[in-house]
């Protein structure tokens, strides 16, 4: 199957899951996404840029159990928002090489 078969997600719905669930489906779909772009290298690299911000976090939480909603959440957004920069220009690509757009019904279900 060559790279423009892939149904591809837009980086921009991976980034509202990101901020409105969490940076974690966020950051898996993130993953499965470079895949589905052809980019299997930065997809073994993208699993540190959610293993990393993950571990961040449980240390975050550890060291300061007071940490509001609203820290998290401003985490979240600079999470979503590397995720969304990383993959725009890819998708991109993807679209005007012929690409299709890979449908949101599975990833809110699973």
């Amino acid at each position: 199957m060559t790279k423009n078969d892939q149904r591809a997600w837009n980086p921009t719905g991976i980034a509202l899951i990101s901020v409105l669930v969490s940076f974690i489906p966020g950051g898996i779909l993130h993953v499965l996404n470079y895949g589905r772009l052809g980019e299997e290298k930065l997809k073994k690299i993208a699993i540190f840029a959610v293993l990393i911000p993950l571990v961040i976090l449980f240390l975050i939480i550890l060291k300061l159990p007071n940490v509001n909603g609203y820290g998290i959440l401003g985490y979240n957004f600079l999470i979503s928002y590397y995720f969304y920069h990383s993959q725009k220009n890819l998708f991109a690509k993807h679209i005007a090489g012929g690409g299709k757009h890979a449908s949101w019904k599975y990833p809110i279900i699973f």
